[in-house]
């Protein structure tokens, strides 16, 4: 079995490319797999034998040449674009999240879910997006009509020509299938990272965020009211020893620590009751896709019994056709054998008269 090297291409030929290996080793061999570009790391198959080559090419005094050989090459392809990259980035959340990115052709190279349950797409990579776009949405929301579409673009420099290229896919779309709402929002590569971090999409991490943030607000609410409300510190003429106001804002802060502690449990019993019915959702999601399909097949075991039924009724049809032949052949024979009998009584009395 035919030893696999691993390196980066330095240089490409007819029949050969020429690699670099981490060792500092250039060696002739053939790509496995698809055809990398130079700069790009491949496993490879020795061309041909390079002993001598590669002792000609270890001396410690070509180190440093071959560690600037090296930066060169990733400073030119850091310059040369990857057809392969992500240019723009389509976050879909309805039921369930998913991210497609689009490279400058505008197609779809990369492709994640954002859910816990991921969702399994077929025949995706390297299609259009508005192609793809249509399948997820098909797959993603059979019940839900509305539908949050959250775009981030990695590139100043070609946002402009893929935002054209999604918001017409996104209209044309929306065009063909007018019982769905399409929501479009930009974000920003920023948000897009913090949402990573999270392992949550764009969307869901701004709702959780205004969640907090309303949350905040109706506790320092709560603490300006109750601190405006505490006639101890609106009558000034009324003053107390230090010590009582110490213990009057110890009470304060234990007072806001309870509020601010049912705040929270309030919230994690909001989001257990969210999951609860976003769970109920896909259940019934699950059942209504389930009575679609005993549906279509109810309708088809139908097709097949009215099928047999034409099926029998035009045997029955041929079969009576054909005896209605049989009796109208039966009835020609007896015509013929009739006229048969009527020639030879003919004949005979002839005869007779002739005798």
């Amino acid at each position: 079995m035919m030893r696999v090297y691993k390196g980066i291409v330095c240089e490409k030929k007819i029949k050969y490319s020429v690699f670099i290996t981490k060792e500092g080793e250039f060696l002739r061999g053939t790509p496995l797999g698809t055809n990398p570009e130079i700069g790009e790391e491949a496993h490879f198959h020795l061309f041909e034998t390079t002993t001598q080559r590669r002792k000609w090419f270890k001396p410690s005094i070509l180190g440093p040449v071959l560690v600037a050989a090296m930066l060169f090459i990733f400073v030119v392809v850091s310059f040369i674009p990857n057809p392969e990259k992500a240019l723009a980035f389509v976050q879909l959340n309805g039921r369930s999240a998913v991210e497609l990115g689009v490279n400058k052709n505008g197609l779809v190279v990369t492709l994640r879910t954002l859910t816990e349950t991921p969702i399994e797409f077929e025949d995706w990579e390297g299609h259009p997006f508005d192609f793809v776009l249509e399948k997820a949405i098909k797959q993603m929301s059979p019940v839900s009509k509305q539908l949050a579409i959250t775009t981030v673009y990695e590139s100043k420099k070609h946002s402009v020509d893929m935002r054209e290229m999604i918001e017409n896919a996104v209209e044309e779309i929306n065009n063909e299938h007018k019982e769905k709402v399409l929501l479009i929002k930009e974000s920003t590569v920023e948000e897009r990272n913090e949402a990573n971090k999270q392992n949550t999409s764009i969307q869901k991490l701004k709702h959780k965020e205004h969640q907090i943030n309303t949350e905040r607000i109706k506790l320092d609410t709560y603490i300006k009211n109750t601190t405006n409300n505490n006639p101890k510190d609106n009558n000034k003429d009324n003053y107390t020893p230090s010590k009582e106001k110490n213990e009057n804002r110890n009470e304060t802060n234990e007072k806001t620590k309870e509020q601010e502690q049912q705040l929270k449990e309030q919230a994690k019993m909001k989001e257990q009751l969210e999951k609860q019915k976003e769970k109920q959702t896909k259940e019934q999601e699950k059942q209504q896709e389930n009575l679609i399909k005993a549906k279509e097949k109810a309708e088809k075991e139908k097709e097949k019994e009215r099928e047999k039924e034409r099926e029998k009724v035009e045997k029955e049809q041929k079969n009576e056709q054909k005896k209605q032949e049989e009796k109208q052949k039966e009835k020609e024979k007896q015509k013929e054998k009739e006229k048969e009998k009527e020639e030879k009584h003919q004949d005979q009395d002839d005869q007779g008269e002739d005798d």
